[in-house]
C-alpha cells in the first residue's frame, strides 16, 4: 500500500469509528426506549418500550448506562444526538386536544359557568366561553395569543376562587400551570411552557407590578436564551392568565383596563367539582375552535368591559378631587371653561396643596367622561365649581 493510500485510510478510519458510535447508540436506544422532545416543557422525555410511563431523561444516567454496555460514545456526541432530528418533537397541548372526545352537543362551558354566581351573569357566561376558546387557540396556534386575563373578585377569603381557577387546568396537563410569576427571564419563559398562569396574589402587588403583568398579557412571543442553550430562541407564548383577589379595588392603570376581564363573585357552588368533567368542557371549546367561533371581544364588549371595570379601579387623588369639587358644565358657559392647568391651580389654591399632576388631571377627566373642547384656540373642559 502506498503512503498516499495509507494516509487516506487513516483519515477515513476515525470518521467511520464516530459514525459507528452514533449507529450503535441509536440501535441500542431503538431496541429499548422511546424518546421525544417535549417542545412545551423543553425537556427530552424517555420511556422503556415495555412501560407506558414517560419521565424526563437524565443525560448523565443514560451516558453511564451506555458506557457500561460498551458503547463508548462521548457525552458531547450523546448530547448532540439527543438534540438532533433523531428525537421527534412532541407537543402535549396538541396531543391533549386532539385526543379529546368529539363534543356531544351539551353546553358544558355554560354548565360550568353557571356554578359561578356573579353580579353580571350574562356577561360572565359570554366572556367565560370566549376566554376558554382563546385558551386553546393560544396553546396550539403560534399566530394567536389571549390578550385578556380573567379575574374573579370577592372580598372574602375561602370563597373558592383559587380552587376554581386551578380546576380549569385539566389533570392531563397538570404539569403546565404556574402561579404568581414576576417579570424576570424565568417568568417570561413560563409564558411559553404553561397553558395557564394563575394570579392569586393580585391584592399584594404594587402599581408597578400590576402594570408589568399587563405588559405580559400583550406578549406574543418570547425571545430569551433558554437553559443550556448558547443563543436566544424565539418561541410562541402559549399561556393564558386567570386570577383572583380579595380586594374590590385593585386596578391602577389610568390609561384603560381592556386587558382585564373582572367579575365580582357572589358565591361559587362547589358542586361543580363533582358534576363537571373538565375534559368535556375543553372538548366543547375545541369544537368551537375548529368551527371558527369568534372568540375575540367586539367593540361593544370592550366598551362594556371598560365600564364594568370602573368598579374595580383605584381612583387617583386627582380624580377624587375633581369629582368632589366640580361638576360637568353642560351649558358650556365660557366662564366655566378651564384647562387642566387651571384645574390644578384651582384645586391647589382651595386645598393648599402643590403636588397635583396636570397629566393625571387630564386622564381623570377622560375616565369620568368629561369631553375635551376647544375654545378660542385652546383645549380645555367645561367644569362648574361646587364651591
Amino acid at each position: 500500500m502506498t503512503t498516499e493510500n495509507t494516509e487516506k485510510v487513516s483519515e477515513i478510519a476515525p470518521k467511520k469509528t464516530i459514525a459507528n458510535k452514533f449507529s450503535l447508540t441509536e440501535e441500542y436506544l431503538n431496541e429499548r426506549y422511546l424518546l421525544r422532545n417535549n417542545i412545551i416543557s423543553l425537556d427530552i422525555e424517555i420511556r422503556k418500550k415495555d412501560n407506558s410511563k414517560w419521565r424526563i431523561l437524565c443525560e448523565n444516567s443514560l451516558y453511564i448506562e451506555l458506557q457500561k454496555e460498551g458503547i463508548n460514545i462521548s457525552i458531547a456526541n450523546l448530547l448532540a444526538l439527543l438534540k438532533s432530528d433523531y428525537v421527534p418533537d412532541y407537543n402535549p397541548f396538541e396531543s391533549y386536544f386532539a385526543n379529546l372526545p368529539e363534543w356531544d352537543g351539551i353546553d358544558h362551558i355554560g354548565n360550568l359557568a353557571s356554578y359561578v354566581h356573579t353580579n353580571d351573569q350574562n356577561s360572565f357566561e359570554l366572556h367565560f366561553r370566549k376566554w376558554m376558546v382563546r385558551v386553546i387557540k393560544t396553546a396550539i396556534d403560534s399566530r394567536f395569543f389571549n390578550k385578556q386575563a380573567l379575574i374573579f373578585v370577592h372580598d372574602k377569603q375561602n370563597s373558592g376562587k383559587s380552587t376554581f381557577c386551578r380546576f380549569l387546568c385539566p389533570p392531563t396537563l397538570g404539569d403546565y400551570i404556574s402561579e404568581n410569576i414576576s417579570i424576570d427571564k424565568d417568568s417570561r419563559i413560563a409564558l411559553a411552557t404553561n397553558i395557564l398562569i394563575n394570579l392569586d396574589e393580585l391584592a399584594t402587588l404594587s402599581r408597578r407590578d400590576i402594570n408589568s403583568l399587563k405588559a405580559l398579557f400583550s406578549k406574543e412571543k418570547i425571545n430569551d436564551r433558554l437553559p443550556y442553550e448558547r443563543k436566544a430562541s424565539v418561541i410562541p407564548r402559549r399561556c393564558s392568565f386567570i386570577g383572583s383577589t380579595n380586594e374590590m379595588e385593585f386596578l391602577m392603570d389610568e390609561t384603560g383596563s381592556v386587558r382585564w376581564l373582572c367579575f365580582e363573585i357572589e358565591k361559587i357552588d362547589w358542586e361543580y367539582s363533582k358534576k363537571i368533567d373538565i375534559d368535556l368542557v375543553y372538548a366543547q371549546a375545541y369544537h368551537l375552535v375548529k368551527t371558527k367561533f369568534d372568540c375575540n371581544l367586539s367593540l361593544d364588549e370592550i366598551n362594556e368591559n371598560e365600564s364594568r371595570n370602573q368598579a374595580f379601579q383605584i381612583l387617583s387623588e386627582e380624580r377624587q378631587l375633581i369629582q368632589k369639587h366640580f361638576t360637568h358644565g353642560e351649558s358650556e358657559d365660557p366662564n366655566s371653561f378651564r384647562t387642566a392647568t387651571d384645574i390644578k391651580a384651582k384645586l391647589s389654591q382651595m386645598l393648599n396643596i402643590n403636588y397635583l399632576n396636570v397629566v393625571k388631571i387630564g386622564k381623570a377627566l377622560k375616565q369620568i367622561d368629561i369631553p375635551k373642547k376647544k375654545l378660542n384656540g385652546v383645549y380645555g373642559y367645561f367644569l362648574d365649581s361646587k364651591i
